[in-house]
């Protein structure tokens, strides 16, 4: 949930104002660097995840239905 308002709510919204695709890649680009710090499969996996995300929250202006994704996501990824 922190994720999510943070990278999508405070980081887009916020920060950014308008949405437009170079925001989503800066903010996908962020939300992988936390996950993993140096260049890896892993990083490429985490900044899908953050651009699809991210552009789910530039089309919707929800974040509770990315909240949903980005927990389905995490559920599955344990599982």
């Amino acid at each position: 949930m922190l994720e999510e308002l943070l990278f999508r709510g405070l980081f887009l919204s916020l920060v950014f104002g308008e949405p437009s695709r170079w925001q989503a890649i800066v903010s996908a680009g962020d939300f992988a660097s936390v996950h993993e710090m140096r260049p890896s499969f892993s990083w490429l996996l985490y900044f899908g995840a953050g651009l699809i995300l991210a552009c789910l929250y530039q089309r919707q202006h929800d974040l509770r239905l990315n909240l949903v994704v980005h927990s389905l996501y995490k559920w599955l990824e344990f599982d």
